[in-house]
């Protein structure tokens, strides 16, 4: 139970070098994750399981970045928060999931193997052609938007970790 403590313990330090092993396997899970998006299980489960998935993740992002940061002597408010921008960033994406689960299942761009992400861009820029120029700027305008909510908080959480893999430890108070 000791090492499961690492993930699901906000309480307590951690060192540099275990660190950056913990947060690595959050990395691969949150990345691995995404196979529950896979048709065969949206198709049984929708996105319920991906959701739980990347709750637990996001929690365990949390434990593990809470332990280094007191270890590194700051207050870990600043891991819940990027913890709190990265959930709202899943739901923005499981949400978008499910508008094309409820539209009609896959599209062109998804049955030749593109993404959600990359389906969502092509329908914004085909409208955009088809309204017209000055349209086309406000679809792209939103594409773009509607991508960088969705990644940048992964972008963030990864700096920030590799922000604090490089932070040294603080002396342990008296």
């Amino acid at each position: 139970m000791g090492s499961l403590a690492l993930f699901f313990s906000p309480h307590g330090r951690i060192a540099r070098k275990p660190f950056a092993i913990g947060a690595a396997v959050v990395y691969l899970l949150i990345v691995a994750s995404q196979l529950l998006l896979s048709a065969p299980v949206t198709a049984r489960a929708n996105v319920i399981p991906f959701a739980l998935a990347q709750g637990l993740l996001t929690y365990a992002w949390y434990a593990v970045h809470a332990k280094r940061l007191r270890d590194a002597g700051h207050a870990t408010g600043a891991a819940a928060a990027i913890a709190v921008l990265y959930a709202m960033s899943v739901v923005l994406f499981m949400l978008l999931i499910e508008l094309e689960l409820v539209s009609g299942g896959t599209t062109f761009v998804e049955s030749k193997g593109g993404s959600l992400l990359t389906s969502l861009l092509v329908w914004i820029a085909l409208g955009a052609v088809l309204a017209g120029m000055q349209a086309m700027d406000l679809f792209l305008y939103l594409a773009i938007v509607i991508a960088v909510l969705i990644l940048l908080p992964f972008v963030i959480a990864l700096g920030f970790s590799i922000w604090l893999a490089t932070r040294p430890s603080a002396l342990v108070p008296p």
